[in-house]
């Protein structure tokens, strides 16, 4: 039935001491180096990693799949995360958002906050470490 098919499609849920596995993370950026970097960092951490380069595929993705946690880079082939959060809001999608911005702005930071994102960060300070943590609190 109906319920099978979501635990295939999701991959059974297990847990790692108090840590869910398989848990899926969409990362959204136009640089495929830095989203092939967070999609490794990812299966490190026990997730399972899907990513795109705009913000019209990841509507898609997130209409399909409804990821437990995305990453997205602010500024996208003239969309910005801002627009995928404002859809979001009107889809009644509540999945958490990392924003990250190579151009640190303190305005683009605000509004993105302001318009639902989770956090933000400036992708010089969203090192490794930082994925990890970041992956690791969203997975308890």
């Amino acid at each position: 039935g109906p319920a099978v098919h979501q635990m295939e499609k999701r991959g059974v849920e297990t847990f790692l001491g108090k840590r869910r596995l398989n848990m899926q993370v969409l990362i959204i950026d136009n640089d495929i180096a830095y989203r092939n970097g967070v999609s490794m960092a990812a299966s490190n951490k026990h997730w399972i990693p899907v990513s795109c380069g705009d913000i019209r595929t990841a509507k898609q993705i997130i209409s399909s799949t409804l990821p437990d946690l995305i990453i997205s880079d602010c500024l996208l082939y003239g969309e910005t995360v801002i627009d995928l959060l404002v859809w979001m809001k009107l889809q009644r999608i509540d999945i958490p958002v990392i924003a990250v911005s190579a151009a640190a702005d303190e305005a683009l930071s605000a509004a993105v906050i302001k318009n639902g994102a989770d956090c933000f960060y400036d992708k010089l300070n969203f090192t490794l470490s930082k994925i990890y943590e970041v992956l690791e609190k969203h997975q308890s």
